[in-house]
């Protein structure tokens, strides 16, 4: 009897183990997957321009670019403090996203151009007769093929929020477009080109939210001796800043 017992108890505590692998070894049923979960931020472009000198002065004294920016919007305030406001842009993105604010105008531009072309017969007269020295039309060069060029400001900007919720890594590339002059060529000055000047930067930082950070400066170029350009020297500060929406 006790034989017969103690083989009862092997066999229940064999099966008992064979059921607790079993269960085991089987995978759970799949859950349906949770959608990834992406922070929202504010990007702020401002840029702020002020005279060589000061800029300087400035740069060497506020060292912190909390201060600099806060002395920068106290000047701002006053007429002549020579700080001017050049633009501001905002731009709402997710984390790890890459994305582009744009305040722009279209010009379009020829590249082709059809040759001048000499008619051949004048007021159905016949053949032209230059031997009197009169002066004959010319049909002008004639545009064939346009392109467009962006003026205005673009911002294109990637970031991703720092694990500790508190720094930005941001991937910046700024640029500011306008059209100084437009230039003719050709033998009569019939063909017109545009002449452009360009601000821009790619660059990237590790910022801190709430906190302005001074990216760079897109100061126009002076005196390069292009139609049209800039002769006026001031220093252009891009701060970018970058807040969690509340």
């Amino acid at each position: 009897m006790k034989t017969l017992s103690r083989q009862i108890f092997g066999l229940a505590a064999v099966s008992l183990f064979v059921a607790s692998f079993a269960s085991a070894q089987t995978p759970a049923p799949a859950s349906a997957a949770e959608p990834e979960l992406r922070e929202e931020a504010m990007v702020r472009f401002e840029v702020i321009s002020l005279p060589p000198l000061a800029a300087r002065k400035a740069l060497i004294k506020y060292s912190k670019e909390p201060e600099l920016y806060q002395w920068l919007d106290s000047e701002l305030e006053k007429k002549e403090s020579g700080v001017v406001l050049e633009t501001m842009q905002a731009l709402r993105i997710r984390s790890g996203q890459r994305s582009k604010v744009e305040s722009l105008d279209e010009h379009a531009y020829p590249t082709e151009f059809d040759p001048p072309q000499i008619p051949q017969t004048f007021g159905g007269n016949g053949p032209i007769n230059t031997r009197n020295g009169s002066s004959f039309p010319v049909t002008p060069a004639t545009p064939a093929a346009y392109t467009f060029r962006n003026l205005g400001f673009t911002g294109e900007v990637e970031l991703t929020i720092g694990e500790d919720g508190k720094t930005v890594d941001l991937n910046l590339a700024p640029e500011i477009v306008r059209l100084t002059a437009t230039v003719p060529h050709g033998i009569k000055g019939d063909v017109l080109q545009p002449v452009f000047q360009a601000q821009k930067a790619t660059t990237q930082v590790i910022a801190t939210l709430g906190q302005p950070a001074l990216v760079c400066t897109v100061s126009p170029p002076v005196n390069t001796g292009a139609p049209g350009g800039n002769k006026s020297d001031r220093v252009w500060l891009l701060f970018v800043t970058v807040t969690i929406p509340g």
